[in-house]
């Protein structure tokens, strides 16, 4: 794909990398649905999303997640938790953060922040999406 590249993990989790076609918002929104139909067929819940060598969204994009394909993913629990490998410009942190605030407040996704694959992946594979402490 344009975007970048998505699969099913055999450690359970969908996993999304994301390429510099990533600006493209037709390649990120089929990218996207991608990750609903994958989530929808293993019925992991799960999704790592290497963002650094995404760029940034457009606002009409960003509107698109947030009140298109957040809800589609959040209801029903198709997606439970995100582990995500950071991009270091800060706008591109802060976008990221608006959807996983919103997701988090809507429908209880645990979305979590990590500087390495190996440090999301294991997140990803010892937890079941639960705040610590729960």
């Amino acid at each position: 794909m344009a975007a970048g590249t998505v699969g099913v993990d055999p450690a359970g989790y969908v996993h999304l990398q994301w390429g510099p076609g990533s600006g493209d918002s037709a390649a990120a929104r089929a990218v996207f649905d991608e990750v609903l139909r994958l989530l929808q067929v293993s019925g992991c819940g799960k999704l790592l999303t290497d963002q650094r060598q995404r760029v940034p969204a457009t606002e009409e994009y960003m509107g698109w997640l947030l009140v298109d394909w957040l809800p589609r993913a959040g209801t029903g629990q198709l997606l439970t938790q995100v582990a995500v490998v950071t991009a270091r410009p800060l706008h591109l942190r802060l976008q990221s953060l608006d959807v996983s605030s919103e997701g988090k407040r809507l429908y209880g996704i645990c979305t979590r922040y990590f500087a390495t694959l190996e440090e999301a992946s294991q997140w990803l594979q010892e937890t079941n999406g639960q705040e610590p402490g729960t």
